[in-house]
């Protein structure tokens, strides 16, 4: 999150405004009052609570992290991948790079199962950011994202679907599209493990 910020968010002291007899808490006193707090009330955390009522029914976040082979981008990552998805799933996809679009097809057919569009300017070498702008599998005018990111000591890929909004409805998502993507990461991330 703080490698994706555009500002670097560090506070100027010279510019802290001063209130008469008042204490700023330093971020480790302001955690130990919350977990103290917390523990007293025994409740769950408010992050829990909020994303259990969310309002974001139908909404998928996905996460996965694979181990990168050693000299590896996160540019080589979404490049294998389309790659090995032309190859691994070869019965049933064929996918299709045009410079900076990448289309899903159902196999043998011209049915537009997923279209990605790649944000140049918010992509670099441990970064690639795709939007879902499209295909018969994406709610129509919904833009979620697709990103490949390589952690900070460089060993891990990180793997992220954030506000896809699918178009099957939710309870046939769950149990073809989300099954059907959650096994082919899986057998992504071996291959990624062979390399």
């Amino acid at each position: 999150l703080i490698d994706s910020l555009k500002h670097k968010m560090t506070p100027d002291q010279s510019k802290v405004y001063k209130i008469p007899n008042w204490h700023y808490r330093s971020f480790d006193e302001s955690i130990d009052e919350i977990v103290q707090e917390k523990a007293q009330k025994l409740e769950k955390p408010k992050a829990y609570i909020s994303s259990q009522n969310s309002g974001r029914e139908g909404v998928v976040q996905s996460v996965q992290r694979f181990r990168l082979p050693e000299g590896k981008s996160a540019e080589w990552a979404s490049k294998e991948y389309v790659s090995w998805l032309n190859e691994h799933l070869s019965g049933l996809l064929s996918v299709k790079t045009d410079g900076n679009i990448t289309r899903f097809y159902l196999l043998g057919t011209q049915t537009l199962l997923l279209e990605l569009t790649l944000s140049a300017d918010r992509s670099f070498d441990n970064r690639m950011l795709f939007y879902i702008t499209g295909g018969l599998l994406n709610k129509s005018g919904k833009k979620g994202r697709l990103e490949f990111r390589v952690t900070r000591d460089k060993k891990y890929l990180i793997t992220a679907i954030h506000d896809f909004r699918p178009k099957l409805p939710w309870y046939l998502y769950k149990y073809s599209q989300a099954f059907m993507h959650a096994r082919v990461m899986r057998q992504f991330g071996e291959y990624l493990n062979r390399h």
